[in-house]
Formats: structure tokens, sequence, C-alpha cells
């Protein structure tokens, strides 16, 4: 069988010289005074941004292991997931929860254009979805696509599925109204890198 080189953030392996290092020399983070109120100031610009008000949560890390993150623990091996993939990170999302064990289907639409409403509220109906995965910006086109109309094709067609937004290209440049989202949310991932407003 071939080795697989694997570069995730989940489950890798580490050479024993290194865990000898690591063990001998473990850096314990330095928390200034005034890091929880930085902290609580920041939670509470990110409830004013997403128009929310559901407790924000910070995780530190790439935008990456946020996704990994959350899919992670809403995932098992007989989960039934449906990604919209319009585009290279549409895509990633499904890619992620088939590598966790999930059963996906894709719809597959054409980069830098719409979501296919029409097909995506059929699938929701002759399937049985537990999680919809999707993108809010699709960063290679630029596409910005409708969280709300999703969620609400959600929750008319399939009440019961859970919806998996990634927003780490479009956070903080454009409005996520999370108050009118109607279907159960389960996570936004989001980053403050990506977006250069």
């Amino acid at each position: 069988m071939k080795e697989i080189l694997n570069m995730t953030v989940g489950q890798t392996a580490i050479h024993p010289v290194i865990k000898r290092t690591i063990n001998n020399n473990i850096p314990v983070p330095t928390y200034f005074t005034e890091y929880k109120e930085m902290q609580s100031r920041m939670l509470e610009k990110a409830k004013r941004i997403l128009n929310t008000k559901m407790n924000v949560y910070i995780k530190l890390g790439i935008g990456r292991v946020g996704l990994e993150t959350g899919l992670y623990n809403i995932i098992s091996n007989d989960t039934t997931v449906l990604t919209i993939d319009n585009g290279q990170w549409g895509h990633f999302g499904g890619q992620l929860a088939e590598n966790m064990g999930a059963k996906v289907t894709f719809l597959v639409g054409e980069p830098g254009k719409d979501i296919d409403y029409n097909e995506f509220g059929q699938l929701l109906e002759n399937g049985n979805y537990d999680i919809v995965t999707m993108v809010h910006n699709e960063t290679q086109t630029g596409c910005l696509y409708d969280i709300k109309k999703v969620s609400d094709i959600i929750y008319d067609k399939s009440p019961q599925t859970l919806l998996f937004v990634d927003a780490i290209s479009s956070f903080g440049g454009t409005g996520l109204y999370m108050a009118a989202v109607s279907a159960r949310l389960s996570r936004l991932n989001d980053s403050s890198r990506p977006c250069w407003c």
C-alpha cells in the first residue's frame, strides 16, 4: 500500500525526535491583562457584523482549521450531505465531508453563476440530507451566494437539515444577516484575513 503524506490538521503522525523536542520545552502562552477586554469588544463587533444576538466564538487558526473542526464535530459515517458546488471552495467543503465518512451529493453548478434554486429544492425534497454545505462567496469568481434564500428553501423543503456556511472570504466585507436565516445554522465559519475591506 502506498504511504500517504497527511498534511491536514488532524490525525497527523509526529516523528519521535519532534515529540522529544516538544516535550522538553513546552511554551506557555502569555495573555496580557487587557486581552479579555479586547476579546469582548471583538466578539460584540462580530455580533454586529453578523447581525445576530447569538453567542459568537473565536477559534484561533487559519480558516481551513475552522472548516475541518466544524464539519468533524457534526459528521459521522451515516451523515448525508448535500454540497452546493459552484467552484473550488464549494467543492472543497463536500470533499472534506466525504473524507470524514459522510455520504455526499454534489449539486454542481457553473462557477461564477448563481445556484440553481429549483434543482436545489428538488434534491432536498427527494433526499434525506442531514447537512447542506455552501460557501457565501466563491473566492476564485467573486460570486456571492444568497444564504437567506438557501436557508428558506431548506426550511421549506427539509426543516431538519442543518446549514453549514463557509464565509471565510466574505466576513467583514458584506452583510451577513444571520437573524434572517430560517434554517438551523450549524456553523458559519469565517476568518479575519481573506476579506480586505
